[in-house]
């Protein structure tokens, strides 16, 4: 009997037809996959330790319910689940150890019943919580909520009570990532306590009731370090914010600059201003109403404005100066500030670097700092004729026929008579 076809050839060979001589042959064979088809009154520890030692190398596996009990000593039982981490369900379960528990774990992905054959005395935060990685979030998370809550809710069924603390449940959210949603899906309502939530705050603001609504809550989720826990959702924020206060309004405004527009009047101030001026990161001028809180446009404002080098809402007019001029051309390299500075600070230097930086500046110059020379680099057509003509002075000759009749009519109507 050739070995190659040993396993094909006793694979459905009825018990009473084996022999002495079928089962010495399977043994010589090699195969691992003989000890799945043996009969166990023909196995002993010595023909065991024969075939696995003759197979080492093979990326077979067999069954090992097949072996009888009393010949499952530890070292076939490693051999078995190191090939098919499912024997375990054939290991005496005095000999399960870690390494069998963590490999079946992460090889069992989607069979749930596998994990009552591992022992209670093994379960511990961690095996729990790799079971929950393994069997819902590795490689990558794409259950629905409704599913994701059904499955962990299996998972933790397994896992002894004793595990099952409050820390147990703050490890879900703060090591693991569990999705807040499904996590207070899960926890037991004796645990859901002031202390729960100030900790579920620094994760969802949704899922806090507002009844325990406090101090602690806003400061644990002003001070979270996740990146979205619905603090800006005015919804939640608003009823929290009598319990404001300056540091807190500070550090608000370090995280979510944005919101500046729905603190209480009263944190309104110029220096939190800045603060959220200093650590927005967006071209943006929404903090406030230009119209009602003019105040609030002190020098330092402005000047945080000019910094971050953006956007700039409409300076005050006394804010306007030779040094604050000085200092927007060191810190406001964009110019976005240059076409509302008073024309009486307009020189040679700051024309000119703006100029360099676009050409389109020019249709904010004074007339004596427009000559032939800058205004040849300027675009014809729609963007010349945003350029004041009144303000070109003779001599200066647009390349544009639209541009040269507006030089010549003295107006911008002409612009839009010669527009299709």
């Amino acid at each position: 009997m050739r070995h190659n076809n040993i396993v094909s050839a006793i694979e459905w060979l009825p018990e009473h037809l084996f022999t002495e001589e079928i089962v010495e042959a399977a043994v010589e064979s090699k195969e691992i996959e003989v000890l799945s088809h043996i009969p166990g009154r023909f196995l002993t520890p010595g023909r065991i330790e024969r075939i696995i030692a003759g197979s080492t190398e093979s990326w077979h596996s067999f069954e090992l319910r097949n072996i009888p009990e009393a010949y499952r000593s530890g070292a076939v039982c490693d051999y078995a689940m190191r090939k098919k981490p499912k024997n375990i369900t054939a290991v005496p379960e005095a000999m399960v150890t870690r390494e069998m528990a963590e490999a079946v774990i992460r090889n069992g992905r989607g069979d749930f019943d596998i994990l009552a054959f591992i022992p209670e005395r093994l379960w511990d935060a961690q095996l729990a919580y790799l079971a929950l990685r393994s069997y819902i979030y590795d490689p990558y998370y794409t259950d629905s909520r409704t599913d994701a809550v059904m499955k962990t809710g299996l998972i933790l069924g397994y896992v002894p009570v004793e595990v099952k603390t409050q820390e147990f449940y703050y490890g879900m959210l703060d090591g693991m990532k569990i999705l807040s949603t499904v996590t207070d899906a899960v926890v037991p309502s004796r645990f859901k306590t002031a202390a729960y939530y100030r900790k579920m705050a620094e994760h969802d603001l949704s899922l806090v009731p507002a009844r325990f609504y406090s101090y602690e809550i806003l400061h644990a989720a002003v001070c979270s370090t996740e990146g979205k826990n619905f603090i800006t959702d005015p919804q939640f924020f608003k009823p929290l914010s009598v319990y404001l206060d300056d540091m807190l309004a500070d550090r608000l405004m370090e995280k979510h600059p944005y919101m500046f527009g729905e603190l209480p009047k009263r944190f309104k101030t110029p220096e939190r201003l800045v603060i959220a001026i200093d650590n927005s990161k967006r071209e943006t001028n929404c903090y406030i109403d230009e119209e009602t809180e003019q105040s609030l446009l002190t020098v330092e404002v402005c000047k945080a404005f000019i910094r971050r080098n953006g956007n700039c809402p409409e300076f005050p007019e006394n804010v306007w100066t030779r040094e604050f001029v000085d200092y927007c051309m060191e810190h406001g390299t964009s110019f976005r500030w240059f076409r509302q500075m008073p024309k009486k600070f307009q020189s040679s230097a700051n024309t000119q670097a703006a100029y360099d930086y676009g050409h389109y500046h020019i249709c904010d110059f004074a007339k004596r700092f427009i000559t032939p020379q800058n205004s040849e680099g300027v675009l014809p057509g729609a963007q010349l004729c945003t350029c004041h003509p009144r303000t070109f002075p003779h001599g200066v000759l647009p390349t544009d026929r639209t541009a040269r009749e507006v030089l010549r009519r003295g107006n911008h109507d002409a612009v839009a008579e010669k527009q299709p």
